[in-house]
């Protein structure tokens, strides 16, 4: 834990550090708000909510804050004598660090850790597990349960641990995640990176993730260490973010039994490993899917229009899904010539480069043929069972009710016509899964899992005409 953790849902005293008057006011902070209000006593002020603000509590931590809004400050005015005004300014921000200085936009660290909670079960790796929950005070163990290095970081995830000297057991043993930057990252890039390991677990379960507990430090491991062995003091800042609420329904959207890997044994733990590697060396090819990824499955709770809008642009946004060629060019060219020469030979002499334009709109494959290449893919990783052979229909479906939906609201006739429209979301849903899952690496029980993911089982047991 962070010596700078916030007592969050209290106002907090404080004054601000960007004018040089010191002027006064609150800091709030919960899972919903990151607000300040600052007061001035007969002098205007502003602070520009475009630069980081600072701020020191009553505690004396450093607040830096970051993504801000503000309005210009509301004035409270006594006419009479004696003569009074003050002038309260609101900001509201997205990002606070809290720590024992200020923290620039420009600034690097090179290391944070945080949690990702909904993704506990999936790292819980039985024999580490185990051998942390038997310890005694005294005994050697060892707390990490993986390392591995991609795109120039370094990915980790421990065991973090209390001890009861009551019962003489380990208490409270819960996963945590850990990303180094040898180079350094700003506070904007390093968010990047922990956003793709949250979404190969949001991927991995079917479920929305977002981390929590973020901690950022200008040291790598193995310097904090040291520097606490040389009693040198390194302090840890405390990093503290708006996310969006999403409604989630922890008994379905959490069970492991559906997750392509996990971490419970040695052989899991490898493939996971590898998975983990390729996809972040990936990341910049699959960035734009994966968002719309995470977009689908903060819309779980609800079949809509945007839903289905999200699904398709997730499967347009995959690189596998390009289009391929149906003819080419040679072969349109030639196609031309022989019909420009019939239509000559039936007086339509100019009509060669319009043939040769109609001729280019078919160039790639349909989007029926592009579904049949892409399920073949599939099921020669994940057997012909994966999906039946009905999706197409579904699929191409939900190609169709997506022009209706990008031009208004999309409103079924009926019962029939909205379980068509869902079984189609569902449909795009779990094709896109499967795409994504297409290439990483996995047991042959990772394999079988796959049939239980949230993405597979929801399009199964939708019932859709």
């Amino acid at each position: 834990m962070s010596a700078f953790d916030i007592e969050q849902g209290k106002k907090i005293l404080c004054q601000e550090l960007n004018t040089g008057k010191a002027y006064t006011g609150f800091f709030y902070l919960d899972d919903k708000q990151i607000s300040t209000e600052i007061c001035s006593y007969d002098e205007s002020f502003y602070l520009v909510p475009e630069k980081p603000i600072f701020l020191r509590t009553e505690k004396n931590q450093i607040v830096s804050l970051h993504s801000n809004i503000s309005n210009y400050p509301g004035s409270s005015i006594r006419t009479i004598e004696p003569k009074m005004e003050t002038s309260k300014l609101h900001i509201s921000s997205n990002t606070a660090v809290i720590g024992h200085d200020r923290r620039e936009t420009t600034d690097k660290l090179k290391r944070v850790t945080f949690l990702v909670r909904r993704a506990k079960d999936l790292l819980k790796h039985k024999e580490k597990f185990d051998a942390l929950a038997k310890r005694k005070i005294g005994d050697e163990y060892d707390s990490d349960l993986f390392s591995v290095t991609a795109s120039g970081m370094t990915i980790r995830a421990a065991y973090s641990s209390g001890y009861s000297l009551e019962y003489n057991a380990t208490t409270n043993i819960t996963p945590y995640l850990e990303i180094e930057f040898p180079n350094g990252a700003t506070l904007s890039d390093y968010l990047n990176h922990v956003g793709c390991l949250v979404e190969f677990f949001s991927f991995c379960l079917g479920a929305h993730m977002t981390p929590s507990e973020i901690r950022i430090c200008r040291l790598l491991r193995d310097d904090f260490i040291a520097a606490v062995k040389a009693q040198a003091h390194p302090e840890d800042y405390a990093a503290h973010y708006i996310w969006p609420k999403i409604p989630v329904h922890e008994a379905l959207d959490l069970w492991v039994g559906g997750s392509l890997v996990k971490a419970w044994d040695e052989e899991e733990l490898a493939v996971l490993k590898e998975c983990i590697t390729l996809w972040f060396g990936r990341d910049a090819d699959w960035n734009k899917a994966n968002g719309q990824m995470m977009r689908c499955l903060a819309l779980r709770q609800e079949f809509s229009a945007d839903r289905l809008l999200t699904a398709c642009t997730w499967f347009e946004e995959i690189p596998l899904t390009r289009a391929q060629a149906a003819i080419t060019d040679e072969h349109i060219e030639l196609i031309a010539q022989a019909a420009a020469q019939k239509g000559s030979e039936l007086g339509y002499t100019k009509i060669k480069g319009r043939i040769t334009g109609a001729l280019k709109s078919i160039r790639t494959e349909s989007n029926e043929d592009r579904f049949l290449r892409l399920l073949n893919m599939i099921k020669q990783k994940f057997g012909p069972a994966v999906v039946d052979d009905m999706i197409i229909t579904h699929l191409k479906r939900a190609l169709e009710l997506r022009g209706k939906s990008a031009h208004g609201h999309f409103s079924p006739a009926d019962d029939a016509e909205f379980r068509a429209f869902v079984k189609s979301v569902c449909a795009m849903e779990a094709l896109c899964f499967l795409l994504t899952a297409c290439d990483l690496p996995m047991t042959a029980a990772g394999i079988e899992r796959a049939q239980s993911n949230p993405f597979i089982r929801d399009y199964r047991l939708v019932y859709g005409a």
